[in-house]
């Protein structure tokens, strides 16, 4: 079972990466949407195959900008994917999908890519007397 860090430590990076990636606004969604009028959804489908990794913490990212966001993972987390599959969906304000969507899609793509490797040195070494440990 994987195991995350806790929100308090978590929250305040995620709070640094929005404020850098929205700086003093998000000026296109701002000029078509009126925060929170306009609802809606959105799927978040698997590009290539791969392992998935961070989809707590994709969605951690929409539920500081609206705590109203259902974000819902539709895969377990280190479960390897076929491309095409999908893999978690969001409902709620558009405004907050679309201010959210860049950094919580930058670390679970991040996060998938490192589970993704990770898989393959494991699959590489599985039938050698050698253990593959995480030391950080």
């Amino acid at each position: 079972m994987a195991v995350l860090a806790s929100f308090i430590i978590l929250d305040n990076h995620l709070k640094e990466w929005l404020r850098e990636d929205i700086g003093r606004g998000d000026r296109t969604t701002e000029s078509l949407l009126t925060q929170d009028e306009v609802e809606g959804k959105a799927l978040w489908i698997a590009k290539a195959d791969g392992v998935v990794a961070g989809l707590p913490i994709a969605g951690r990212v929409f539920r500081l900008l609206n705590e109203k966001v259902d974000f819902t993972v539709l895969v377990k987390e280190g479960e390897f994917c076929e491309g095409g599959k999908v893999i978690a969906q969001i409902e709620g304000s558009l405004a907050t999908l679309l201010t959210g969507e860049r950094v919580a899609l930058n670390l679970a793509m991040r996060l998938s890519g490192i589970a993704t490797l990770t898989r393959k040195y494991v699959e590489k070494i599985e039938d050698l007397p050698t253990l593959f440990v995480d030391t950080r």
